[in-house]
Protein backbone atom coordinates (compact mmCIF):
# COMPACT_ATOMS: atom_id res chain seq x y z
CA UNK A 1 0.00 0.00 0.00
CA UNK A 2 1.70 3.05 -1.08
CA UNK A 3 0.94 6.46 1.30
CA UNK A 4 2.30 10.00 0.53
CA UNK A 5 1.57 13.23 0.41
CA UNK A 6 -0.94 14.97 -1.91
CA UNK A 7 -2.63 18.14 -2.65
CA UNK A 8 -6.54 18.13 -2.88
CA UNK A 9 -8.77 20.99 -3.59
CA UNK A 10 -11.91 21.56 -2.32
CA UNK A 11 -15.12 23.77 -3.25
CA UNK A 12 -18.30 23.15 -4.65
CA UNK A 13 -19.65 21.45 -7.47
CA UNK A 14 -22.68 23.34 -9.61
CA UNK A 15 -25.21 20.79 -11.29
CA UNK A 16 -26.96 21.68 -14.15
CA UNK A 17 -29.90 22.03 -12.42
CA UNK A 18 -28.69 24.56 -9.83
CA UNK A 19 -27.92 22.06 -6.95
CA UNK A 20 -24.93 22.80 -5.72
CA UNK A 21 -22.95 20.40 -2.94
CA UNK A 22 -19.33 20.87 -1.47
CA UNK A 23 -17.13 18.40 -2.43
CA UNK A 24 -13.29 17.64 -3.01
CA UNK A 25 -11.09 17.10 -5.70
CA UNK A 26 -7.88 15.56 -7.58
CA UNK A 27 -6.08 17.62 -10.17
CA UNK A 28 -7.36 14.93 -12.59
CA UNK A 29 -10.83 15.15 -12.05
CA UNK A 30 -10.04 18.23 -14.28
CA UNK A 31 -9.01 16.85 -17.04
CA UNK A 32 -10.02 18.40 -20.23
CA UNK A 33 -11.18 21.21 -18.29
CA UNK A 34 -11.13 24.95 -19.96
CA UNK A 35 -8.18 26.84 -17.18
CA UNK A 36 -9.87 27.82 -13.92
CA UNK A 37 -11.27 31.44 -14.21
CA UNK A 38 -11.21 33.85 -11.21
CA UNK A 39 -14.61 34.45 -9.65
CA UNK A 40 -16.13 36.00 -6.33
CA UNK A 41 -17.88 32.99 -4.49
CA UNK A 42 -19.45 34.07 -1.50
CA UNK A 43 -17.12 37.00 -1.40
CA UNK A 44 -14.70 35.29 -1.59
CA UNK A 45 -12.19 35.46 -4.65
CA UNK A 46 -12.31 30.97 -6.12
CA UNK A 47 -11.76 29.99 -9.28
CA UNK A 48 -14.52 28.31 -11.81
CA UNK A 49 -14.08 25.30 -13.44
CA UNK A 50 -15.97 24.24 -16.60
CA UNK A 51 -15.72 21.57 -19.43
CA UNK A 52 -18.80 23.82 -21.47
CA UNK A 53 -20.20 20.98 -23.61
CA UNK A 54 -20.92 21.73 -27.32
CA UNK A 55 -23.92 19.77 -27.57
CA UNK A 56 -27.45 21.98 -27.24
CA UNK A 57 -28.55 18.90 -25.39
CA UNK A 58 -26.57 19.64 -22.30
CA UNK A 59 -28.61 21.88 -20.33
CA UNK A 60 -27.43 25.60 -19.82
CA UNK A 61 -25.77 26.08 -16.12
CA UNK A 62 -27.57 28.95 -15.39
CA UNK A 63 -25.57 28.99 -11.36
CA UNK A 64 -22.36 29.10 -12.82
CA UNK A 65 -22.90 30.96 -15.80
CA UNK A 66 -23.68 34.01 -13.79
CA UNK A 67 -20.42 33.91 -11.98
CA UNK A 68 -18.73 35.04 -15.23
CA UNK A 69 -18.58 38.87 -16.42
CA UNK A 70 -18.85 37.91 -19.81
CA UNK A 71 -22.61 38.69 -20.86
CA UNK A 72 -24.21 36.33 -23.40
CA UNK A 73 -21.39 33.59 -22.19
CA UNK A 74 -22.95 30.30 -21.19
CA UNK A 75 -21.95 27.28 -19.76
CA UNK A 76 -23.11 24.09 -19.93
CA UNK A 77 -23.07 21.05 -17.87
CA UNK A 78 -21.58 20.56 -14.28
CA UNK A 79 -18.97 23.22 -13.07
CA UNK A 80 -16.96 23.48 -10.13
CA UNK A 81 -16.14 26.62 -7.96
CA UNK A 82 -12.73 26.04 -6.44
CA UNK A 83 -12.35 28.16 -3.35
CA UNK A 84 -8.92 26.32 -1.54
CA UNK A 85 -7.01 23.54 -1.31
CA UNK A 86 -4.60 21.62 1.48
CA UNK A 87 -2.14 18.86 1.83
CA UNK A 88 -3.54 15.77 2.93
CA UNK A 89 -1.94 12.76 3.89
CA UNK A 90 -2.90 9.81 1.24
CA UNK A 91 -3.01 6.07 1.10
CA UNK A 92 -3.51 4.11 -2.18
CA UNK A 93 -5.38 1.18 -1.48
CA UNK A 94 -5.77 -1.86 -4.14
CA UNK A 95 -9.06 -2.55 -4.01
CA UNK A 96 -13.13 -0.91 -4.55
CA UNK A 97 -13.59 1.69 -2.14
CA UNK A 98 -16.86 -0.27 -0.25
CA UNK A 99 -13.74 -2.72 0.84
CA UNK A 100 -11.67 0.08 1.95
CA UNK A 101 -14.37 1.39 4.19
CA UNK A 102 -15.77 -1.94 5.51
CA UNK A 103 -12.11 -2.86 6.44
CA UNK A 104 -11.74 0.43 8.39
CA UNK A 105 -14.88 0.73 9.65
CA UNK A 106 -13.75 -0.72 13.28
CA UNK A 107 -11.72 2.82 12.95
CA UNK A 108 -13.91 5.38 12.41
CA UNK A 109 -15.17 6.01 15.77
CA UNK A 110 -11.74 7.36 16.76
CA UNK A 111 -10.34 9.13 13.78
CA UNK A 112 -9.17 12.87 14.77
CA UNK A 113 -10.19 14.58 12.10
CA UNK A 114 -11.91 14.01 8.15
CA UNK A 115 -11.45 10.75 6.47
CA UNK A 116 -12.08 10.56 2.68
CA UNK A 117 -12.43 7.72 0.55
CA UNK A 118 -12.03 8.31 -3.09
CA UNK A 119 -12.44 5.73 -6.09
CA UNK A 120 -9.36 5.66 -8.64
CA UNK A 121 -8.29 4.54 -11.68
CA UNK A 122 -10.39 4.03 -15.13
CA UNK A 123 -12.48 1.36 -13.70
CA UNK A 124 -12.21 2.19 -10.00
CA UNK A 125 -9.80 -0.90 -9.16
CA UNK A 126 -8.36 1.35 -6.49
CA UNK A 127 -9.34 3.72 -3.71
CA UNK A 128 -7.37 7.02 -2.55
CA UNK A 129 -7.91 7.61 1.23
CA UNK A 130 -7.38 10.99 2.50
CA UNK A 131 -6.78 12.24 6.21
CA UNK A 132 -5.79 15.59 7.55
CA UNK A 133 -4.30 13.87 10.60
CA UNK A 134 -0.95 11.68 10.50
CA UNK A 135 -2.08 8.92 13.16
CA UNK A 136 -5.12 8.07 11.40
CA UNK A 137 -3.65 7.87 7.97
CA UNK A 138 -1.13 5.05 10.22
CA UNK A 139 -4.31 3.59 11.81
CA UNK A 140 -5.97 2.94 8.48
CA UNK A 141 -3.19 1.80 6.53
CA UNK A 142 -1.89 -0.64 9.82
CA UNK A 143 -5.63 -2.04 9.28
CA UNK A 144 -5.71 -2.20 5.61
CA UNK A 145 -2.20 -4.45 5.61
CA UNK A 146 -3.08 -6.77 8.71
CA UNK A 147 -6.74 -7.67 6.46
CA UNK A 148 -4.70 -8.45 3.68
Amino acid sequence: MKSSIKKLKFGFEIQSNGVVKPAHFQERDFTRAYLPVPVKWEGAPAQLVFWNYASRKTPINSTASRLITHSGFDIRGRAVVITGSESLHCLKFDGPEWEAKMRSAHLAEGFKDMVLYRPGGRHQTYTNIFSRDQDDAFQIKMALWSAR
